[in-house]
Order: C-alpha cells, then structure tokens, then sequence
C-alpha cells in the first residue's frame, strides 16, 4: 500500500520507453525504428482493443490502452534484466508462468489505485486547479521526451497519461488525508540504532558436501576454548574488524546497525549495555559463542532514518486498517478474453 511505489510505476514509463529495446531509440529528437520495417506504428490489434473496458473497479473503468502503459513500463525493465524468454518460465507445480504472475501483479496494483481513488467522493477529497496543473505538467513534461515517431510506435495515448497521472495525485492526497493525524512524535530510544562488530565461533560445521551437522561434546568444548581465547586477544587488538574478518565463522559479516529488539535477547542484552569501545564477555548462544565490540552506542543516521521508517509504518497501519473496509465491499469485473488475449513476448505489449 505504500504511496511512493505508485510513484515508481509511472516514474518508470519515460525509463521504459526511453531505451526498451536494443535498436530502438525514443529519444526527442529520432524516431524508433522496427528492425526489417520502416514503419513506426503500433500494431493494429492495440488500435482496436484501445478502448475497450478490461477491468472495473467499483465506478473505476480501466482500459485496454491504459492497462497495457502500465505493464510496458515494467516489462521492458525485466526484459533487459533477465531476457525474453523469462516470460513462458514456469514459476510453480501449477504450470503458472512468470508472464501469467507478472500480468496478475500488475493488475493488483492498478486495482489498489483505482480502489482507493473510488473512494475520493465519499471522502469529499477532490484535486485542486493547482494540482490539476501539475498533472498536465507532469504529463507534458513526459511527452516532451519522446519524437512524434516514438509516440506513435508505442501507441502513447496523452489522455491516458494524464490520467495515470491524475490517478497518483489522487491517490496520494488520500492517503496524506487518511495519515494526518498519526503520531509522527518517535523517541530517540525507541528508535536508536547501534553499531556492533562481532566474532562468531559457531556450534556446527559443513561437511564436504556443504550439508551442516551439529559438534558433538568435544567439539562444542573446543569451541568454547576457542572463544574464550579469542576473547582475551581481543581486549589487547587495536583494530577490532579486522581481528573478527580473520577470526569469526562468520566472516562474511562481522558488523551490524541493529535496534532493540533486532538481534536474540541474550545477545542483545549483553550487547546494548556495552560502551563505545568496549568488549563483551562470551555470551553463549544456540547458534554458537559471541563477541561483540560496540563501535558506536547511538548511529545517528541511522537512528533518524528508523524514525522515519516508524512514522511511515504507522502511517500504513492507518491507512490499512480503512483499505481493508473498502476491500469488504470492492467489486471487480474483469474481462477475461480481453485480459488473456495480452502478450508480453513482444516488444510491444499486445
């Protein structure tokens, strides 16, 4: 439900079409060219299913055409990643494809936009001339990227980006309307973030073929011999991460920024009541023996972005406690053939 994932979905449109596919460009000033073709314009099935309705939500209708930007915008982004043929990749026991589950995620989403946007009369919200202005200048600004002939090969409907447009704004502002009122007050305790470099001396080991086993009792008792050395050592070392890199069973990762409730209460209760600089006793876990070295009590970068994490957690919690009742009465009517009949596999959604 987060509000700045609406913002990614559109801010990736001008990404999408502005470099998809290798041989095309869509910059302002060129057009875009189809390999084998000299003709710049989409296919003829997108001209005729552009206005059909493929989904309601409650009064919300969403188009052919603008169901179709959407999934362009992000279909392209994984074509680069992971190739073409990602889209007939089986993804379960069912036989689901990676195309079948990409076109459900995407119509979640719009579902969730067009859901909560339905519901901006009941809740007297409406856009103001100002914000009806930005979104044609949002919109404008889009369309500034593009020559006649790229618009025209991806079949770029102005009406329909001014609405998804409109749609965010909107979406937005409800949200703002619904979290006003959240306590957005955070303590520096609740929030406070903690630096920590540490030594592992694990309880188990990997056998030749990587399978973890258990240590038997004198294993676990070299172990802890083990630790209880490399305790002593490290109260004399001058640099603490590189002693634990050279040390710790953990070697991958021997730092961490960490807040209450992060880490295992018996590590953390040794590990939040050192001062910077100091070491910890051996603290004997189930994973194995611990030491830890407080690099720093209160990060406090850190600890001012977990407050913001905080406020926008409570801000959701708000927000999704109304979305919920909204879902209890929401009605969906989806045109099937229309919605099946839609192929990623080509460069252009279809």
């Amino acid at each position: 439900m987060r509000k700045k994932i609406i913002w990614i979905m559109t801010a990736t449109l001008a990404l999408s079409m502005a470099g998809c596919s290798k041989g095309k460009e869509a910059s302002k000033d060129s057009s875009v060219m189809v390999e084998g073709t000299t003709t710049p314009a989409p296919e003829e099935n997108i001209q005729n299913n552009a206005s059909k309705v493929i989904v309601t939500i409650n009064d919300q209708e969403v188009t052919f055409d603008e169901f179709r930007i959407y999934l362009q915008s992000q279909r392209d982004e994984i074509v680069e990643t992971y190739g073409n043929d990602i889209w007939s990749m089986e993804i379960d026991d069912e036989g689901t494809t990676y195309e079948q589950k990409f076109k459900q995620s995407v119509l979640d989403q719009i579902i969730n936009i067009k859901l909560v946007c339905s519901q901006a009369q009941e809740l007297g919200i409406t856009l103001s001339e100002d914000e009806l202005l930005d979104v044609d200048e949002y919109t404008s600004q889009f369309l500034s990227n593009f020559s006649q002939e790229a618009i025209d090969y991806y079949s770029v409907n102005k009406d329909i980006i001014r609405n998804i447009y409109k749609d965010n704004v909107l979406y937005n502002k409800i949200y703002e309307s619904l979290t006003l009122n959240v306590d957005t007050n955070v303590s520096d305790e609740e929030a406070k973030q903690s630096v920590f470099q540490y030594i592992l001396v694990a309880k188990y080991g990997y056998d030749a073929d990587g399978k973890r086993f258990e240590y038997t009792t004198e294993q676990l008792e070299d172990a802890k011999a083990k630790a209880e050395q490399l305790h002593e050592e490290a109260l004399t070392v001058s640099n603490f991460k590189d002693f634990a890199l050279a040390n710790s069973d953990d070697d991958d990762e021997v730092e961490l920024t960490v807040g209450k409730g992060d880490m295992k209460p018996e590590l953390e209760k040794v590990a939040f009541a050192l001062k910077k600089g100091e070491v910890s006793d051996v603290i004997d876990n189930e994973e194995g023996y611990f030491i830890f070295y407080c690099v720093d009590e209160v990060d406090q970068e850190a600890t001012d972005a977990k407050k913001e994490e905080i406020i926008s957690e409570r801000q959701e919690k708000a927000f999704n406690e109304m979305y919920k009742t909204w879902e209890t009465s929401k009605e969906v009517k989806i045109n099937e053939d229309l919605y099946n009949s839609i192929s990623l596999k080509d460069d252009i959604v279809q």
